[in-house]
């Protein structure tokens, strides 16, 4: 499988596509800004969802993922304990809100999976199934009134850990202290890299649902660690972003294919039919299979390097950017 070359692509734009840090910035100072352009993306997200309450939702839970990305750069240097409370707090923020962004995923991916196999499946295949998650409260919701009170709450921890994001202070003596050099970031960066490629092995060497989402959160890490580095050499670190993400993706895919097979398998109901159950069984195994093997050439390509030799590379790239 060959990828799109976006440095060789005139549309190519020699730009990070979100916060990034910029050449003349300290480090310390440019993750905290990158963090709360994050946090303050969330909370706007959730608090007023311009475009509808689901897509607010996809925002918030993105932006905290970001957030938790570009704290594990820091984690050696902030310390344990403050970056496992930090990212405790983000992560279940971010799981308060998943139900609801479940059931939209179960429609989405029935609907992949009709119009993928339209050709092969009887007129009316899944009608019960489809009409009960389209009925689902959550599944359209798309008001963007004021946020539900379940809201509210997870608004107000949002905006406590943006003020302590905000108070944060770099290149001082206190446990968010960043130095302003690429070696307070490499062992981040490595343990994100690492844990990826041993996370690749596991997920072909066991084969489960959970092995294959692990990878995909740690690919998701590295993608927007990259993302935020890629000024250093947008050509290269450019192409390297679009690549994880677009790991990331076919992962998402391939979860979003068990999460709508979990849901069945666990409440039949949803789809009385035996002979259906086992169809979409069938279809939902076949679609999972096939994102597995889109997946493999995309990671062995990530992941070629060691971690300490792709860290020194992205080190290299970091020290000639900020002669």
């Amino acid at each position: 499988m060959s990828l799109p070359d976006r440095a060789a692509s005139p549309a190519f734009e020699a730009r990070p596509s979100g916060p990034a840090l910029a050449r003349a910035e300290a480090l310390g100072p440019g993750i905290r800004r990158i963090c709360l352009e994050y946090l303050d993306r969330a909370c706007a997200a959730l608090a007023h969802p311009d475009e509808g309450r689901e897509i607010g939702i996809h925002t918030a839970r993105k932006a905290m993922k970001r957030t938790r990305a570009m704290i594990r750069l820091t984690r050696d240097v902030v310390g344990e304990a403050a970056f496992r409370n930090e990212n405790a707090v983000l992560r279940d923020c971010a799981r308060g809100i998943a139900t609801s962004r479940d059931r939209t995923v179960r429609l989405l991916t029935l609907e992949r999976l009709l119009e993928g196999n339209a050709a092969s499946l009887p007129e009316g295949s899944f009608t019960a199934l489809r009409d009960h998650l389209r009925c689902d409260p959550g599944a359209g919701a798309d008001s963007a009134a004021a946020p539900p009170d379940e809201f509210i709450d997870l608004l107000t921890t949002l905006r406590t850990c943006r003020r302590r994001f905000a108070a944060w202070a770099p290149g001082g003596s206190g446990p968010g202290a960043v130095p302003d050099d690429f070696g307070a970031i490499a062992p981040g960066l490595r343990r994100v890299y690492r844990q990826g490629r041993s996370r690749m092995e596991a997920a072909y060497r066991l084969g489960t649902e959970a092995a294959f989402h692990r990878w995909r959160k740690s690919a998701k890490y590295l993608r927007y660690q990259v993302e935020a580095l890629e000024p250093a050499w947008p050509e290269v670190l450019g192409s390297l972003a679009a690549a994880a993400d677009r790991l990331a993706e076919t992962l998402g895919d391939e979860h979003d294919c068990a999460v709508l097979g979990g849901a069945v398998a666990a409440d039949p109901g949803l789809l009385p039919g035996e002979a259906e159950r086992r169809l979409l069984a069938a279809l939902v195994a076949e679609e999972q299979d096939r994102l597995r093997r889109l997946a493999r050439p995309l990671g062995q390509r990530i992941y070629a390097e060691t971690p300490g030799a792709f860290v020194a590379r992205l080190g290299s790239y970091w020290a000639a950017w900020r002669r």
